[in-house]
């Protein structure tokens, strides 16, 4: 399987954004000076990654449905066909996917730092 150039994109993206959000989440927790980090950041990002999915899935299909609409309402649906339709499809997948990563990080970060600071 050969992947499209946004597919690479994609992943070189997200795998900064994960590099950035778990040292975000490392020094909310207090760097070095802090203590259990892997334990609180299991504990509190399964909870987290729960939660994220609840919102992020309708997110996602909300996405590929109004994708759908702009394209069957703008006639691109019937001129350029299907593979235009999961393009946009594919699209709103890595908007959600990154949207979804930002927050969980940005959510677990905070919660780290109540959490160190005895909130």
């Amino acid at each position: 399987m050969v992947l499209a150039p946004a597919s690479y994109v994609f992943w070189l993206v997200s795998s900064l954004l994960n590099l950035w959000g778990i040292r975000a989440a490392y020094v909310a927790n207090g760097g070095a000076k802090g203590g259990g980090f892997v334990g609180r950041f299991r504990a509190l990002g399964w909870v987290l990654g729960l939660r994220g999915l609840i919102f992020f899935v309708p997110l996602y299909l909300l996405l590929c449905v109004l994708a759908g609409m702009v394209m069957a309402f703008t006639g691109l649906l019937q001129a350029a066909g299907e593979k235009e339709f999961q393009a946009a499809a594919r699209y709103a997948l890595y908007v959600a996917l990154l949207l979804y990563v930002a927050w969980y990080y940005w959510r677990l970060s905070i919660n780290l730092r109540r959490l160190r600071a005895g909130e």
